[in-house]
């Protein structure tokens, strides 16, 4: 009886070579008698593959650097993340040689991608071999990229690059502006990966990302991921690296207001920046309130001049700022799609701290001619409005 097949020539895909195959000289014979049309009915052969175990899976391994098609036996790549995980040097250089020039040989399915985690994970605390990772990732054309790029395996890669680069500020840093200039940060759940760094790195360290960032501003303004960023960044940003943010914001205030992305950063910055960055944004609001309130991305910002700042002058100087502009201006927030929520909002916000200057623009409001107040998008304006002057008007009465 004959032995079971070991690793090697015989597990690879069954194929008809007559050393292999007591069968193959019948088929000859066959193929000899109908030369012409045999393709029509000798069925296919079957692929079979052999499991490996993993001993052999361990001595193959010791035939450095790891083979090619090593992974593509079933079961293979579960060995191999096993001899990882065991601490194996001589199995964790044998992988390593083969990932530094093919990494696309661990990638392509959840076991192959365990395995390249393995890896990263053995590597830790050794920067050559961590560095010889990264440059293999580099260098892989559309390795983090194409169809698999919302996978979730490939993003706990990423995460496993970053948590095993930590201790190795430079390395890591290089690694997440790579990530930035790909525009791969979205897909691997960057922002967290962001705020990792931010909290984990000395500032020395961390701020070359928000350097970075900043270099590249157009493109992340206007988009989600872009805008979440650059808000992380700015939450983090000291000295010259804040100093510079702030300007941008401050030289395009009305363009961030209005972007459909860019909106968020410019609200962050309202949140959770200063109260002289707050004050700073409310002002060069104010001055195109009207362009601003009445854009569907703008308005939002407008609301969050007064409703997000912790100091009460934002919503004082936009109390003024309404209640100086034209009538014909006034009317058309009063009665526009989105300013109206805008009006609504600043009305019933300083109704408790400037009362005075609430009721002075709600009497202006009063006073637009009919056609105005009866617009479908002023109804709602108009209600805030008839609450602010008769609820005067009775205190007033009620004195005498």
């Amino acid at each position: 009886m004959p032995s079971a097949p070991q690793l090697g020539a015989a597990s690879f895909p069954w194929d008809g070579n007559s050393s292999l195959n007591p069968y193959a000289s019948a088929f000859q014979s066959t193929l000899s008698a109908y030369p012409a049309d045999y393709r029509s009915w000798i069925p296919t052969p079957a692929r079979r593959y052999y499991h490996p175990t993993l001993e052999q899976v361990r001595l193959r391994l010791l035939r450095r650097p790891m083979e090619p098609d090593l992974l593509m036996f079933p079961g293979a790549a579960g060995h191999v993340a096993s001899l990882l995980v065991e601490g194996d040097e001589q199995v964790r250089r044998s992988v390593l040689a083969r990932v530094r020039c093919d990494v696309g040989c661990v990638t392509g399915s959840k076991e192959r991608r365990d395995v390249l985690l393995a890896l990263v994970r053995a590597c830790a605390g050794r920067p050559d071999e961590l560095q010889e990772i990264v440059h293999a990732v580099y260098n892989s054309i559309g390795f983090l990229m194409g169809v698999e790029k919302h996978n979730r395996g490939l993003a706990d890669i990423v995460q496993g690059l970053v948590q095993a680069l930590a201790p190795y500020p430079q390395m890591l840093v290089q690694f997440i502006c790579w990530l930035f200039r790909e525009r791969l940060m979205e897909q691997y759940n960057g922002v967290n990966l962001l705020r990792s760094c931010f909290t984990t790195m000395s500032y020395e360290d961390s701020k070359i990302i928000i350097q970075f960032s900043t270099a590249i501003i157009d493109e992340l303004l206007f988009s989600s991921f872009g805008s979440r960023c650059l808000a992380e960044c700015l939450e983090h940003a000291r000295n010259g690296e804040l100093r510079a943010l702030e300007e941008i914001i401050l030289s395009r205030t009305v363009e961030i207001a209005m972007g459909q992305y860019s909106n968020y950063f410019l609200q962050c910055a309202i949140q959770c920046g200063s109260e002289l960055l707050q004050v700073a944004i409310t002002d060069r609001v104010a001055a195109d309130v009207v362009t601003v309130s009445s854009d569907r991305f703008g308005s939002y910002v407008v609301e969050a001049c007064f409703l997000l700042a912790r100091t009460k002058v934002p919503l004082q100087r936009l109390l003024a700022a309404f209640q100086g502009l034209r009538e014909r201006a006034l009317a058309e927030l009063v009665r526009g799609n989105y300013s109206n929520y805008v009006v609504s909002k600043l009305l019933d916000a300083g109704k408790n701290h400037f009362p005075q200057e609430a009721r002075a623009l709600a009497r202006r409001i009063e006073r637009l001619p009919a056609a105005v107040q009866r617009e479908m998008h002023a109804r709602a304006v108009m209600t805030v409005v008839n609450k602010l002057t008769h609820r005067h008007l009775r205190g007033h009465a009620m004195l005498y």
